[in-house]
C-alpha cells in the first residue's frame, strides 16, 4: 500500500528494553535548526521513582568526548511538581561544561503502557509541548525556558538518539528508556493547534502526508512498518535513516 493511500494504517513500533537499545543517526540533516518541532507517539514500559529520577527519549549530543553540550526529551519526576507523576522533560546544555536548563512539562502526567502523543516545540526562544493534544504547563526547574534547539548544541559532529542519549562521544546516564517509539517526525517550524489535532487523530496514528505540513516536513520515522528492519529504521521523507544498536524488537 502507497503511504499517500486513503487508507492508511500503522501495524508495527518498536520496542526498547531500557539497558542496552537504542537507535541513532550522525549530522541529521536539520542539526542547525534553531526551531522546530518533533512530534511522536511514546508508550513508557515503566514509571520512574525517585526525586529528578529521569530515563533520555530522544536527545542529540556531540561526537567528541571533550564536549558535553547536549539537547534531551525525557521521562522525568520532579517532586516538587509532584513526588509521583512521570512527566515529559527537556535538558539542554549549549556549550561544554556550560549550565543546563531543564523544564518539565507539568499538565499531563504519563500513564504505564498507554500511549501518548508528544509534540515538542521551540519558537527559537521558548518551549511548548501538547501531549495527547492538550497543552502544557511549563515548570521551570533550572535556569530558564530559553527555547534552545539542536542548532544551539555546540560542535561540529553530532549524533540524534531515540531510545537513550548521548553525551560526550557515548552513551550517558541516565542512558536508556524502556519504552515503544512509533511514527516520529520532524518539522521544519512549530506546529498549530489544528496540526497537531490531525496527528493526536484522537488517540490513533494519522497518514503525516494527510496533514498538510508540506516541505516543512524533514524526516518521518514510522518505527516498524514497510520497509524497517531489526538494523535501520528507514527517514521516508529525507535521509536521516536511523541504526540500531542493541537489536530492538
Amino acid at each position: 500500500m502507497s503511504l499517500g493511500a486513503a487508507h492508511f494504517t500503522d501495524l508495527f513500533a518498536t520496542n526498547f528494553n531500557g539497558s542496552s537499545q537504542y537507535a541513532y543517526v550522525n549530522n541529521p540533516s536539520f542539526k542547525s535548526d534553531t526551531s522546530g518541532c518533533i512530534s511522536f507517539w511514546y508508550k513508557p514500559t515503566t514509571l520512574l521513582t525517585g526525586t529528578g529520577t529521569n530515563q533520555a527519549i530522544i536527545g542529540l549530543g556531540v561526537n567528541d568526548a571533550g564536549n558535553n553540550s547536549f539537547l534531551s526529551i525525557r521521562q522525568r519526576v520532579i517532586a516538587f511538581v509532584h513526588p509521583t507523576n512521570n512527566y515529559i522533560s527537556i535538558l539542554h546544555r549549549t556549550t561544554n561544561g556550560g549550565a543546563t536548563n531543564q523544564i518539565v512539562f507539568s499538565t499531563t502526567a504519563l500513564t504505564i503502557g498507554a500511549w501518548h502523543h508528544i509534540s515538542i516545540m521551540s519558537s527559537g526562544t521558548s518551549w511548548s509541548a501538547r501531549v495527547n493534544d492538550v497543552s502544557q504547563a511549563v515548570t521551570v526547574i533550572v535556569g530558564s525556558n530559553t527555547g534552545d534547539w539542536f542548532g544551539d548544541v555546540s560542535g561540529s559532529n553530532h549524533r540524534m538518539t531515540f531510545g537513550g542519549q548521548w553525551i560526550a562521544n557515548a552513551m550517558a546516564g541516565p542512558v536508556y528508556n524502556a519504552c515503544t517509539l512509533d511514527e516520529i517526525i520532524y518539522v521544519n517550524r512549530t506546529l498549530t493547534a489544528p496540526e497537531n489535532t490531525l496527528l493526536y487523530n484522537g488517540g490513533t496514528p494519522s497518514n503525516i502526508r494527510g496533514v498538510g505540513l508540506g516541505s516543512a516536513l524533514k524526516s518521518w520515522w514510522r518505527f516498524g512498518d514497510r520497509g524497517d528492519t531489526s538494523s535501520l529504521i528507514l527517514d521516508r521523507i529525507g535521509t536521516n535513516h536511523l541504526t540500531t544498536v542493541g537489536s530492538p524488537t
